[in-house]
């Protein structure tokens, strides 16, 4: 079954999973890093992470076992050749479909992560690698996407100060608006 997501939602989607993956990435070297980790996601930042599951919960059917990461890992030859028309054909697109097997897998990263933060279970790195296939999804449908740019640049656990960074609430309907390029030709046209 195939879902449609519109581009502020998968954009949102993307933010958290890329916020999970850096952190856990971080905590992954000492259980002090993962106190401190847990402590990250304090009051303020684990609503927000529940609000996108409980959205991806209504798009998707939970009954069934989700599909494994290394489904999700096949490369191809065609793939690789379609992301300059992906790319293309994105600059006007307002929403993307996902197969059901794809939104259940990024719902039980985040539902595992949830897990693991509320119970004091140390993080894996399969988690980490599974928050990093969530982002790999939705980077293969939306690529080219500017919102999608901004996205990646989202605050983390541990981030390095020098690094430029966007708090995940910033990240809405104006991040993820229309590219600079196409208001520039839109504007172009106009004055001719």
């Amino acid at each position: 079954m195939r879902i449609a997501i519109d581009r502020a939602f998968a954009v949102q989607i993307y933010s958290y999973a890329r916020q999970a993956e850096r952190s856990v990435d971080f905590a992954l070297g000492s259980r002090r890093q993962w106190e401190l980790l847990r402590q990250y996601y304090d009051s303020a930042r684990l609503p927000g992470l529940r609000e996108v599951m409980n959205r991806l919960r209504d798009c998707v059917a939970v009954n069934g076992q989700p599909h494994r990461r290394g489904y999700f890992e096949r490369r191809s030859l065609r793939r690789l050749l379609l992301v300059p028309v992906t790319r293309l054909l994105n600059l006007g697109r307002r929403r993307w479909f996902f197969r059901s097997n794809e939104l259940r897998f990024i719902l039980t990263a985040f539902e595992e992560l949830v897990h693991r933060l509320l119970h004091d279970s140390a993080p894996s790195f399969e988690l980490r690698m599974d928050l990093s296939m969530c982002q790999t999804i939705i980077e293969r449908r939306l690529a080219g996407v500017p919102g999608l740019r901004a996205a990646a640049k989202v605050e983390h656990f541990c981030q390095a100060d020098h690094v430029a960074h966007v708090k995940i609430e910033e990240i809405d309907a104006q991040t993820v608006g229309p590219s600079r390029r196409g208001t520039y030709l839109l504007r172009r046209n106009r004055a001719q």
